[in-house]
């Protein structure tokens, strides 16, 4: 036994918190069946583009780029976990979002639809990427509850869907 445990092996637990034998549940299903799970996956992807924003503070921006980082956070249409004890697939949500990501990688986004009419600014970008991924894994019973996009390490804007 284990110095650190013996303290506790000579005393009897508390007799408020034992439970009779034939209502005892075990471990693994205690606690999922007394209160709603809530499960919330995240994904992310990397991408490099230029950009700029049009009459922005009545002038135009000069083209430049950033180091991008877009992470998706999704989470199972029930709030729980399939049959398989899975919330939503990381592989498939993040082969998703890569491939939304590769459509503006190494490129400039005012040439992708829709921003050829609209401002390519961060919070433009993370709802598009918000719009596209819940087009992506609605079959999937997925919600995306938000997206973050990072303009490098330090700025980033959080566009959530849903209030």
């Amino acid at each position: 036994m284990s110095v650190r445990w013996r303290c506790c092996a000579r005393r009897p637990p508390p007799t408020s918190c034992a439970r009779p034998a034939r209502t005892r549940r075990s471990s693994r299903t205690s606690t999922r069946s007394r209160m709603p799970a809530k499960f919330t996956v995240r994904v992310e992807a990397r991408f490099e583009a230029a950009h700029f924003l049009r009459e922005y503070r009545g002038i135009s921006e000069p083209l430049h780029g950033h180091s991008y980082k877009v992470e998706a956070d999704l989470i199972a249409r029930g709030g729980g976990l399939d049959a398989d004890a899975i919330a939503v697939d990381f592989v498939s949500a993040k082969k998703k979002l890569e491939t939304l990501a590769k459509k503006l990688d190494y490129g400039c986004i005012n040439d992708v639809p829709p921003f050829t009419e609209v401002n390519p600014s961060a919070e433009n970008i993370a709802e598009w990427f918000a719009r596209e991924l819940q087009r992506a894994v609605d079959d999937e019973n997925a919600l995306v509850t938000s997206i973050t996009i990072w303009e490098g390490p330090v700025n980033s804007v959080k566009f959530q869907p849903f209030p």
